[in-house]
């Protein structure tokens, strides 16, 4: 009691908390935002808060806050775009093609790999376009089968040759390792399909 609230709400980031003091008062409004509270060197606890006013006779006499760690979450953010970031760079390192397709064969992600292995042009959007136009009409059926057959969980992750077509009609042989991709509730939402160039193997083409 007496003490400044922004000593203990938002340490260094008192300019925070007087704006939205002053939008409480002046205009009514709840005001939200966030605040980092160090402990020592190495240990900052953050915390969200929620600054509402209190109106009698008409005025805005005092403001509630309620404030709320959410210093777990911010973890989980953090470690998430640590993630995200690893996983780009593999994705731009990976010298296979990396699609992710919908349920109904839909890309929804390609990497840069894949336009050089199918030769598209750069400014093509691959969202939208299915999985099955990279694939040569006679393999279709039986690759459009087994992709079913991954998100029925009931196939296995395994490398399958298909052939494949660029955009420049070209046709060459193509290796697929199609792998189910789970959501939180640990259902099958998407396939993840590495694609590589094996036109340069002495194998002759498979049959459908």
């Amino acid at each position: 009691i007496g003490t400044s609230a922004g000593a203990y709400l938002a340490p260094d980031q008192e300019d925070l908390l007087i704006n939205a003091l002053y939008r409480v008062f002046s205009h009514g409004e709840t005001m939200r935002f966030e605040s980092a509270v160090p402990h020592g060197d190495t240990v900052t606890e953050w915390l969200a808060h929620q600054i509402s006013p209190v109106t009698w006779n008409r005025s805005h006499e005092a403001a509630l806050v309620v404030s709320t760690v959410i210093t777990e979450r911010k973890w989980l953010e953090q470690n998430l775009r640590d993630s995200e970031e690893q996983y780009r760079a593999i994705v731009l390192a990976s010298g296979d093609g990396i699609i992710i397709i919908d349920p109904n064969g839909k890309v929804t992600f390609g990497s840069p790999k894949v336009y050089d292995i199918f030769a598209l042009p750069c400014k093509q959007p691959l969202a939208g376009i299915t999985v099955l136009d990279f694939i040569d009409p006679s393999f279709r059926a039986v690759a459009a089968s087994r992709m079913k057959s991954v998100l029925d969980g009931e196939l296995d992750a395994e490398p399958f040759e298909y052939l494949l077509t660029r955009h420049n009609g070209e046709r060459f042989l193509g290796e697929l390792v199609t792998t189910p991709l789970r959501d939180a509730s640990g259902a099958i939402s998407s396939l993840l399909i590495l694609i590589r160039d094996i036109s340069k193997r002495t194998s002759p083409l498979p049959a459908p």
